[in-house]
């Protein structure tokens, strides 16, 4: 996954990932770092396999890897994180040698996912474990059904 690796090691990236990591470091829930990029990822990718659907796992991947690299901006400049993601997304991208459709899917698909609600939201409302799990199961459903129903 040559051009995966090319997000990993692009400059603007490693800035961004670097800065989110240090912002969300003591965030309880769902800390918006490498590992949840790569989850999700992993998951998008296992749906659109088990649906059968025609999307490449580079294309997938860098999805994952961008939908919520915006959250820095949110931090400093209060600009909604699906605005930044996708802004980031397109400067990133463009110095990697992706098609151009694949860079229109990607567009579509990041602009989208980075404008559903996401369990994250309510994590902060909960009272109790079990409620949490609850609520994020239903979450995690709703989003998994949307993802698969706009890639």
């Amino acid at each position: 996954m040559e051009r995966v690796n090319k997000i990993f090691n692009n400059i603007l990236y490693k800035e961004y990932l670097n800065k989110l990591e240090a912002y969300e470091e003591k965030r309880e829930f769902c800390r918006h770092n490498l590992e949840h990029f790569l989850d999700m990822s992993r998951i998008a990718y296992m749906m659109v396999l088990e649906k059968n659907l025609q999307y490449s796992k580079e294309v997938i991947y860098a999805i994952g890897l961008l939908h919520d690299i915006g959250r820095v901006e949110q931090y400093e400049k209060g600009i909604g994180h699906h605005i930044a993601s996708f802004n980031i997304a397109k400067e990133i991208l463009k110095d990697i040698d992706f098609k151009e459709e694949e860079k229109i899917l990607m567009d579509e698909k990041l602009n989208l996912l980075n404008t559903n609600k996401t369990y994250t939201l309510y994590l902060y409302y909960l009272n109790n474990v079990n409620n949490m799990i609850e609520l994020i199961k239903d979450e995690l459903n709703d989003y998994f059904y949307k993802v698969t129903n706009i890639l």
